[in-house]
């Protein structure tokens, strides 16, 4: 079988040298089998069955390709290119000399100083474009509305809400788009736009970070797809009914639930707080106006978020769908990647929340391998909208031709193909969810759910080596994942378990400081259990302890990295003057890595060192 992969002349740069390694990686595949016969049955597709051939030669290629988008998101690299417009790559080159020179270096210099990270000049330019069109605009039909101009607006917004969306959610995990000097305007300036463009205040944050990312599509994830069979347009109905008609109440009720009672007036506040400002624009303002500056994006974006998140969550596996290889997708085409900052890439952005936009691309191509092994999904030529759609009108064969195979998935006929997508958008009963959902608990614990690296890249025999060698101290019982069960006092409201914070140390236990920080977290995890059933304002709320002697992934290191700032990296690895260099030191050798190190993986902190008031003050957050 040939491949057929489409290279639109709109992909990325870093999207066209993903499909060339990848079509490199199926022709070598392929090239191996000297019968040149394929298997058509997905039966082999496996952890166990993932085995590939290695050249040098491809080797070398792939390594040079990751050195140059590597270097090209680098600001200290000659070869760095900062994301300007979305549309248009290298500008400078495209440009007239003198207006390059005089106009356009002047602004990216200016905006790389005024942007979060220097690679996302792209943000200023799409705050300005907002701040210049849909602002103004929306003035203007309030003072004097006019149904063409109404017409015309709304057509403006929804040409804008992607783009703008995935901007947003870039805000919302890195905490922020803009340089710390500019956290006011950061911070306020959502409430301006986000309405605009159809979100409710913060609602994105809550439901996206603070709940999709903690259940991951799992059964308490109120976006689920597990519970429907993924390609019946009643059921898709259903979800999306559900989410237009109850968002409002499922998702305070389900932080009610967790015990997290905080968030859940928050969220309900922050909610029902963007409807009375609906009401009061349309009642005392201009009725019309809001219909169209407000309403009709309202509308429209719910319908498009859940329809995308049931593209993105389609496809799960059976055998393994607590795995965010196998339970997320990852696309290379022009709208996810080009227009709406790498969204494509699901996965990537699953097993690591926190990755910036730009590295998903170079992590896909040092992961591939992974990823193939893992039996994960990938697509192109296709975004997540069109594979609802395809998914609605049962059109396999289109998917098929689609997919990108992945490893093993190379022997698989377009017949093959069909059947396997067919196996992976089956419904989930309930007693499927009771027996496949057990390994939640110990992948949680690993921290931030992006473990599950750690245990693609361990092998299968991590999961029990964590469970003989671990236990997880929680209240005053010292115990195996195992056989954890959650204590009965905590809350769980509507059968519901409860999904508690996760407290890691990195544990060394030579280290007197260490111990210290071990027995002050045990008591902290002791008092905590014992509070559990007193006044919510009060009280210390529950989490799950893990302590470790074990080295953390590269991966988890990024993330801690990015908690404690550019400030914190020498708290972290010794020596570290960044975070580029701690990285380093940390691959060099794993003993860079200053224990203790304490990580509340749940909330985006972490405090290095025995800092008893610090660490006491970490624990007793209100979550």
């Amino acid at each position: 079988m040939t491949s057929a992969l489409v290279y639109d002349r709109g992909l990325t740069r870093a999207d066209y040298i993903v499909l060339k390694n990848l079509e490199n990686d199926i022709a070598q595949r392929r090239d191996s089998h000297s019968d040149g016969k394929f298997d058509g049955d997905w039966d082999h597709i496996s952890s166990e069955s993932q085995t590939e051939p290695q050249q040098g030669g491809e080797v070398d290629s792939a390594a040079k390709d990751i050195a140059l988008l590597k270097s090209m998101r680098n600001p200290a690299d000659a070869h760095f290119e900062p994301t300007i417009f979305v549309s248009i790559d290298d500008l400078p080159s495209r440009l007239p000399k003198s207006v390059n020179k005089l106009l356009l270096q002047p602004f990216i210099s200016w905006a790389r100083k005024t942007a979060r990270y220097e690679t996302d000049v792209v943000f200023i330019v799409h705050l300005i474009l907002y701040f210049t069109t849909s602002v103004p605009s929306a003035i203007l039909l309030f003072r004097n509305f006019n149904l063409l101009h109404g017409i015309l607006h709304a057509i403006m917004q929804v040409y804008y809400v992607g783009t703008y969306t995935l901007m947003m959610h870039q805000h919302i995990h890195q905490r922020g788009v803009l340089a710390k000097k500019y956290a006011t305007f950061d911070k306020l300036f959502p409430y301006i736009t986000d309405p605009l463009m159809g979100h409710t205040w913060n609602s994105y944050y809550y439901h996206h970070v603070k709940h999709h990312h903690i259940e991951g599509n799992g059964p308490d994830d109120l976006s689920s797809t597990i519970r429907y069979q993924r390609d019946d347009i009643s059921h898709f109905l259903h979800y999306v009914g559900r989410f237009f008609c109850l968002v409002w109440l499922d998702l305070p009720m389900y932080f009610a639930r967790k015990g997290r009672w905080g968030v859940a007036v928050r969220a309900a506040g922050c909610e029902f707080g963007t409807y009375l400002f609906y009401y009061t624009m349309a009642t005392f303002v201009n009725k019309k106006a809001t219909i169209f500056v407000y309403i009709v994006p309202f509308l429209l974006l719910r319908l498009g978020l859940m329809a995308g998140n049931w593209g993105q969550h389609a496809f799960v596996d059976p055998d393994e769908p607590d795995s965010d290889y196998r339970s997320s997708i990852t696309l290379v085409d022009v709208a996810s990647n080009r227009f709406c900052f790498n969204d494509g890439y699901h996965t990537s952005h699953h097993l690591n929340p926190r990755r910036h936009w730009r590295d998903h691309p170079i992590h896909f191509l040092e992961q591939r391998k992974t990823y193939g092994k893992e039996a994960a999904i990938l697509f192109h030529n296709i975004d997540f909208l069109m594979i609802t759609y395809r998914l609605m009108v049962k059109d396999y064969e289109h998917l098929a031709k689609c997919m990108v195979p992945l490893g093993a998935q190379a022997d698989l006929t377009m017949e093959g193909r069909v059947e396997f997508l067919k196996r992976l958008t089956r419904k989930f009963s309930e007693e499927d969810i009771r027996k496949k959902f057990k390994k939640q608990a110990y992948l949680h614990v690993l921290g931030w759910r992006s473990a599950r690296a750690t245990r693609a890249s361990t092998g299968a025999n991590a999961r029990d080596k964590f469970l003989n060698e671990n236990n997880v101290i929680h209240g005053n019982i010292d115990y195996s994942l195992r056989f954890r069960k959650l204590p009965a006092a905590l809350p769980n409201m509507f059968r519901f378990h409860k999904t508690l914070d996760i407290i890691t140390l990195f544990h060394k236990a030579s280290s007197p400081a260490s111990v210290r920080v071990s027995n002050l977290l045990k008591q902290a995890s002791t008092s905590a259990q014992k509070s559990a059933t007193q006044d919510a304002e009060t009280r210390r709320e529950p989490f799950e302890l893990n302590i470790t002697e074990d080295a953390p992934t590269v991966d988890q290191v990024q993330t801690i990295l990015e908690y404690v700032g550019q400030s914190g990296a020498s708290q972290v690895v010794k020596g570290a003057r960044d975070d580029k260099d701690a990285l380093k030191k940390f691959k060099e050798n794993k003993e860079n890595l200053l224990r203790p190190l304490t990580v509340d993986w749940s909330n985006g902190k972490a405090i290095a060192g025995d800092n008893e008031s610090e660490i006491l003050k970490l624990v007793n957050a209100q979550k």
